[in-house]
């Protein structure tokens, strides 16, 4: 099963789109802020693009929880603005920003995660591509087991 999460009006075929408005072709109203209705181990992807920047719980526990509905080597698949992007402070319902750098606070192969990483989440993620282009970052993320 493949998940797009906040997914507004960027309804994906052959996903489950969720957002928390009801709307066309949302097919699951859910809060991403909350436990999501997903199993354990569930989903093989996850797409969360323009989303982790509305978290009012903060990234933590966002990650902990695609984490435990994620396959072992699921994919975790994001897209937020930078804080030199205009909209990011502009929108009233954005919460807080992030660099490429964040992404490594929760994989162990990095100076960040060796540093702090262990002290935020015991669940583990490599970086597998990340990329910057015009105030928006994208990052891919694999589950570790």
């Amino acid at each position: 099963m493949k998940v797009n999460l906040g997914c507004g009006l960027d309804i994906r075929p052959e996903y489950v789109n969720v957002d928390r408005v009801p709307g066309a072709g949302v097919d699951l109203v859910a809060d991403i802020n909350e436990r999501l209705p997903f199993d354990d181990s569930e989903v093989d992807e996850i797409v969360a693009h323009d989303v982790i920047e509305h978290l009012r719980n903060g990234l933590v526990p966002f990650m902990d929880e695609a984490w435990r509905i994620l396959k072992p080597d699921g994919i975790l698949n994001l897209r937020t603005g930078t804080p030199d992007h205009p909209q990011i402070w502009a929108d009233p319902e954005h919460v807080r920003p992030y660099t490429l750098e964040t992404f490594d606070y929760f994989d162990p192969s990095t100076h960040w995660w060796k540093k702090y990483g262990s002290l935020y989440t015991k669940n583990y993620w490599s970086v597998v591509k990340r990329h910057e282009n015009a105030g928006m970052i994208s990052v891919i993320m694999r589950k570790l087991a």
